[in-house]
């Protein structure tokens, strides 16, 4: 049997959709997210309105809940192997990291401050101001490394790389285990699709998320 060579069109057909089934996964996360959400608010209005006070203990259960949906919406628990950055993909956050840097500086006065939480406001006006097109997936991405390079540095989380069925993908991992997160991707599928995007609140969530799984870790039995 005569075994084919992709080509090189083949190949980034190939990775586009792989790309697109990611991007279809994290819609449907964020979808279900949002249903949570709706059902919750709800919930809480027809206690208000007839349906009697929530208790503390029940408010507390339910804010309990949003966020600990809130945080698996954010990760991914992943099953394929995780590997250290190359330096073929140390070289793709180099190049997008250098984007960012001279947009900000032609449209913002200052450059990223490599992982500052002052970093979090430039994004922010670079978004505000749409400097880049809707289109423009690998400069929006760009600006989700430099998201993820302040989350890395504040919150203790690595830059590495996921190889899965949908091919390489950079992340965020938490200490040593196999909850990621994916930063590149969440100003840039928001920003696509017109939602408004919050930068700062993306980094709370994202903090919130680790603190809660800080707070899992600590809790369970010894020896798992």
């Amino acid at each position: 049997m005569v075994q084919q060579t992709e080509t090189a069109e083949q190949i980034r057909a190939r990775r586009r959709a792989e790309g697109t089934k990611r991007r279809q996964r994290s819609a449907q996360r964020q979808g279900l997210f949002y249903v949570f959400c709706i059902g919750a608010l709800g919930w809480l209005y027809w206690y208000a309105h007839g349906g009697g006070a929530p208790t503390d203990s029940s408010a507390r259960e339910t804010r309990a809940a949003l966020e600990h949906v809130q945080s698996a919406m954010l990760r991914e628990t992943v099953e394929s192997p995780v590997q250290a950055l190359d330096a073929q993909a140390n070289r793709r956050l180099d190049r997008q990291r250098s984007l960012v840097g001279t947009a900000a500086a032609r449209h913002v006065g200052s450059a990223p401050r490599g992982g500052s939480r002052d970093d979090l406001r430039l994004l922010q006006q670079l978004v505000d101001q749409r400097v880049f097109r809707n289109d423009q997936v690998y400069e929006l991405q760009a600006l989700g490394v430099v998201l993820g390079d302040v989350m890395a540095k504040q919150l203790g989380l690595s830059w590495i790389v996921v190889d899965d069925e949908y091919g390489r993908t950079r992340a965020l991992q938490y200490g040593d285990g196999d909850d990621v997160f994916f930063p590149i991707t969440m100003i840039s599928r928001r920003y696509e699709k017109n939602i408004p995007v919050d930068v700062e609140k993306l980094y709370r969530e994202t903090e919130a998320s680790v603190a809660r799984l800080g707070q899992l870790r600590a809790e369970a039995p010894s020896g798992r």
